[in-house]
């Protein structure tokens, strides 16, 4: 609305001028003493269109340098080389390393029996990312063989994995991953298997994951094991505002439509997962957020402080509420009234 009030206060400001222009040109014949006006009126005509002559030119420079810059106001070398740093702290500086890093989990064993043991209890690691050029959901580092092939595999810097998926349009340039081997067979058969792409690219561009999926709790979901060892808890940050569920669909504000827009589509993934597997809502906990602006990159101590309690809170009352027989059995019907009817569909 407020883009819309200034298109119009500028064009009515251009027509009163013009037609000032025209009116004093018309009188200046019959009262020369208006002569005086109606220069005045000219310059000031000129001056505005010259104004806005410029504030196009700018505004037309400022986007070829977006577009230049990847449309990203932020080239994110800073993260990407603060995040590396802290990986390499970590004696984590290939995919290799990440992977077996992540693997590593201390001794486990289970309070009661379950058929499926521990044995195949494995700790990983998973970046979402959007990749454009094949409008995918990409999970690094799962999906690198998309972009390398196995023997070169450790050419890829996790770095980029946390970049590529933290990249919010507009506000982060894309993260890119150059000079893919797109004409191996190696790397078309893993398109072609993982992506049902034929035609794999060779640069891919990344943008935020939560673009396409906010919230990638069903990656958590192991479909063959029927009754959980353990359960899958999720964090919800709830940034959402009282005015957010006004169901009115015509009177929301313009932020509040292109708002709704945004939303539906980073958590399509997540709610569709979630509708056909209710129980796994039963192991999400949400955190109240709406005072705080998930974009603001300038959060005050004050403010992580208070975050910081209303997570501490949150967590408390979650865990204080959460049955876990309740999950347990609910899970182990879901699994089998699922493979029950995959089945009955083999039949």
């Amino acid at each position: 609305m407020k883009v819309k009030k200034w298109i119009t206060g500028i064009v009515i400001i251009a027509f009163l001028l013009l037609a000032g222009d025209v009116t004093f040109v018309g009188l200046e014949h019959k009262i020369h003493s208006l002569t005086v006006f109606t220069k005045l009126f000219f310059v000031l005509t000129g001056f505005y269109f010259l104004l806005i002559a410029l504030a196009t030119f700018y505004s037309g420079r400022l986007f070829k340098r977006l577009k230049n810059s990847g449309y990203g106001i932020n080239p994110g070398n800073y993260f990407y080389d603060w995040i590396k740093q802290q990986l390499i702290a970590n004696d984590v500086h290939t995919v290799s390393d990440l992977n077996a890093k992540a693997s590593t989990l201390p001794e486990l064993h289970l309070r009661t029996n379950n058929p499926e043991g521990v044995a195949s209890l494995k700790g990983d690691v998973t970046f979402i990312a959007s990749e454009l050029v094949t409008q995918n959901k990409i999970q690094f580092p799962d999906m690198c063989f998309l972009f390398r092939t196995k023997d070169n595999i450790d050419s890829l810097q996790p770095a980029g994995f946390i970049r590529a998926s933290m990249s919010i349009p507009v506000f982060f340039e894309s993260y890119m991953i150059n000079d893919i081997p797109c004409t191996t067979d190696e790397i078309k058969n893993a398109w072609l298997n993982m992506m049902d792409e034929p035609d794999p690219p060779t640069t891919a561009r990344f943008v935020d994951g939560g673009m396409l999926s906010n919230f990638p709790i069903n990656i958590f979901y192991n479909p063959k094991v029927v009754t959980p060892r353990l359960p899958s808890f999720g964090i919800d940050l709830d940034d959402s505002k009282p005015d957010d569920a006004e169901k009115n669909a015509t009177a929301w504000s313009l932020v509040g439509y292109i708002g709704r827009m945004f939303n539906t589509i980073r958590y399509y993934y997540d709610k569709d997962f979630l509708l056909k597997n209710k129980v796994y809502e039963k192991g999400i906990g949400k955190i109240p957020l709406s005072d705080y602006n998930w974009l603001n990159f300038f959060l005050s101590d004050q403010d992580k402080i208070d975050m910081f309690v209303l997570g501490a809170k949150a967590a408390t009352k979650f865990l204080m509420e959460f049955n876990w027989d309740d999950y347990k059995n609910n899970r182990t019907m879901m699994q089998m009234a699922l493979n029950k009817e995959k089945a009955k569909a083999s039949d």
